[in-house]
């Protein structure tokens, strides 16, 4: 479980720095609409894992 924890973890971490990335140079709505579709079934589906593995 603590396995699973530390993988999700990692994962959300690395999703959010890459959004911010893109967020940082974003010139447009499609590279902001990217950013809003990466956040809606990237992020907020590994934080529900992410709760589920709480160790």
């Amino acid at each position: 479980m603590r396995r699973l924890f530390m993988k999700t973890l990692s994962r959300i971490v690395l999703l959010f720095v890459s959004t911010s990335a893109l967020a940082a140079v974003d010139r447009n709505n499609a590279e902001r609409g990217l950013i809003a579709a990466l956040n809606e079934y990237g992020s907020r589906p590994l934080l529900k894992e992410l709760e589920k593995a709480d160790p």
